[in-house]
């Protein structure tokens, strides 16, 4: 009996052992199953790497021997734009912007330096008065066309054009270049022209170009302010006082623009002033000349006539000139005050003071006088 419990218990100490050597075996399995199924997505990522990889490899050696599937259609010419601004407002003067090469090169070709042709033309972008718009919209932009040589081999070919600088006052010119790439390829039978235009980094013409101007321009002008200011007991606002006004233009700098002269009380003043020679105003107290659409860089000079009554002072500096200064913001003031004080004649002197403040002092002793008296009597 005692062998047979014996036997039972190894018997299920066998059974237990063996129920967790399945268990081991199943979890190993199942572990199995899964590396088996990392393993097969691992492959399946490093499979597409390769035949990507495989495609490009064929993709790059079919481009390399000139059998690349891209079809570019020649172009013969590339348009561009620009734009002028007047910020300040004003009217712009009539202006016409031209443009030039101003070097050439070229890569990846047989063809020498000096055999690079020059592109044929380059128009210019004309614009009449007025044009010139606050943000460059409208009649502000317009069109530049540059026409592109026939090319004879095959080779990137690169150009520099830059804005021919003028000389009218209040206009900036720009100074940065744009660089255009003309690629000539070989497309079966023909040489096909390729164009891209680049300012500084940024593709601004071409196939994927943002359509960014090529030049932008700018015409500043400025409104000047003379104004009169009468103060003193004894200023006179209804005089006029007579002012000298002279605009000078920059050196090397031509104003081609018309300045206007605002309204103001006296009809012998002009309505127009030209650059160069002395203009003769007239204004009372109160009264501000403006003289507007005034180019940046142009210099003025303003005298008020002197009159020995009164002080005057120009922009809170003793004196009757403000000469030579120079225009470089939308409004520039010049603000003139004449003062005029005085004795005011009352018909009371120092010398008779003393005896008026004696006879005040009687008659009022004698109005005291008279009063107790009268309270007496009562």
């Amino acid at each position: 009996m005692h062998n047979d419990t014996m036997a039972g218990k190894r018997l299920q100490n066998s059974i237990g052992r063996l129920e967790k050597a399945l268990i081991a075996i199943k979890n190993l399995n199942y572990r199995r199953k899964k590396f088996m199924k990392i393993t097969n997505k691992l492959f399946a990522t490093l499979l597409t790497l390769v035949m990507v990889l495989s495609m490009s490899i064929t993709a790059f050696a079919q481009g390399d021997s000139g059998t690349s599937s891209t079809t570019y259609t020649d172009v013969d010419s590339v348009t561009v734009q620009k734009t002028y601004t007047a910020p300040n407002g004003g009217t712009s003067p009539a202006e016409t912007f031209t443009f030039e090469q101003t070097t050439k090169s070229v890569t990846d070709s047989e063809v020498s330096q000096s055999d690079i042709p020059n592109l044929p033309s380059i128009s210019s972008a004309v614009y009449a008065v007025g044009e010139a718009t606050k943000d460059g919209t409208g009649t502000g932009t317009k069109n530049i066309t540059i026409t592109l040589p026939t090319y004879s081999r095959v080779g990137v070919y690169t150009y520099t054009i830059a804005e021919s600088a003028g000389s009218t006052a209040g206009v900036v010119y720009d100074q940065e270049p744009i660089t255009l790439k003309v690629t000539v390829i070989q497309q079966g039978d023909e040489l096909v022209r390729v164009v891209a235009v680049y300012k500084g980094d940024k593709k601004i013409g071409g196939e994927d170009g943002d359509g960014t101007p090529a030049f932008e321009n700018t015409y500043n002008a400025s409104t000047l302010k003379i104004s009169k200011t009468v103060t003193g007991s004894l200023g006179d606002r209804n005089k006029y006082f007579e002012f000298t006004v002279t605009l000078n233009v920059p050196q090397g700098k031509t104003v081609n623009s018309t300045i206007g002269v605002g309204t103001t009380s006296n009809v012998d003043n002009p309505d127009s002033i030209t650059i160069g020679v002395p203009a003769t105003f007239y204004l009372h107290h109160g009264e501000t000349l403006n003289l507007s659409n005034v180019p940046y860089g142009v210099t003025y000079t303003v005298t008020e006539t002197q009159d020995s009554n009164y002080t005057t002072t120009v922009n809170d500096n003793s004196g009757n000139t403000l000469s030579n200064q120079t225009v470089d913001s939308a409004e520039k003031t010049v603000a003139f005050v004449n003062s005029r004080g005085g004795e005011i004649d009352t018909g009371i002197t120092t010398d008779s003071l003393p005896y008026l403040l004696i006879a005040a002092g009687v008659v009022v002793g004698g109005a005291v006088l008279v009063t107790r008296r009268r309270r007496f009597d009562d």
